[in-house]
């Protein structure tokens, strides 16, 4: 088994991606380092890549050659708008 360190800001669909080459993997990860698909990886402890992950070499190849780490996760701060507020709570009626 391999393992993969978590960078700040990356979810484990990022991880998924950029260590398999496919979300299609996102579930595996998922049981094998005991986190929900939502969760974000600590940075403290590598994620497990399991060895029977099918992987899409061409993706991941390229994601290396060119250094791409993907970080999509949000962490909640700053996120504004009428799609974020919850009535009664953010958002007054009157």
């Amino acid at each position: 088994m391999s393992k993969a360190q978590a960078l700040k800001g990356q979810s484990l669909p990022d991880i998924s991606i950029q260590e398999t080459g496919t979300m299609e993997n996102l579930f595996l990860l998922s049981v094998e380092n005991d986190l929900s698909v939502t969760d974000i990886p600590s940075l403290d402890n590598p994620v497990v890549i399991p060895e029977d992950a099918d992987k899409n070499l061409k993706v991941v190849n390229t994601y290396k050659a060119q250094g791409l780490k993907p970080a999509t996760a949000l962490d909640g701060n700053g996120l504004e708008g009428i799609e974020i507020w919850a009535i009664e709570r953010d958002f007054i009626v009157s």
